[in-house]
């Protein structure tokens, strides 16, 4: 993943990004959220438009400073629809295996903890 500009409105991030995915690019946007608080707030006070794969990474740059040269690496729709469908399979898994992970860690150290005191009481 490389970042391929940075902005200070997160408008022009988001209408370059779907400019991108038309194309086939894959992007991320980061820190939009932040920044919609307010930089003095977050510290956020640019967002930064992402590309996902290296490999179209200089197509994403030829293409955000001349919109009419011709992408040559970008993904059909049909393969961002599958990609994106394994994006969200893959963070599901990992998102719960993370809260199967932190409830048994919660459980051990209450068990650990319960049988401190209970040895001191």
């Amino acid at each position: 993943m490389k970042l391929l500009k940075q902005y200070f409105y997160s408008h022009q991030a988001e209408l370059d990004a779907l400019n991108l995915e038309n194309q086939g690019i894959v992007v991320h946007v980061s820190s939009k959220h932040s920044h919609s608080l307010g930089g003095l707030v977050t510290g956020a006070f640019s967002v930064g438009l992402w590309v996902v794969f290296d490999h179209q990474f200089n197509d994403a740059q030829s293409f955000i400073a001349d919109d009419s040269f011709e992408v040559k690496d970008g993904f059909t729709a049909e393969e961002l629809a599958n990609l994106k469908v394994e994006f969200q399979t893959e963070s599901s898994t990992l998102l719960n295996h993370f809260i199967v992970c932190a409830l048994f860690g919660l459980f051990t150290f209450g068990a650990i903890t319960t049988s401190i005191i209970c040895y001191f009481w």
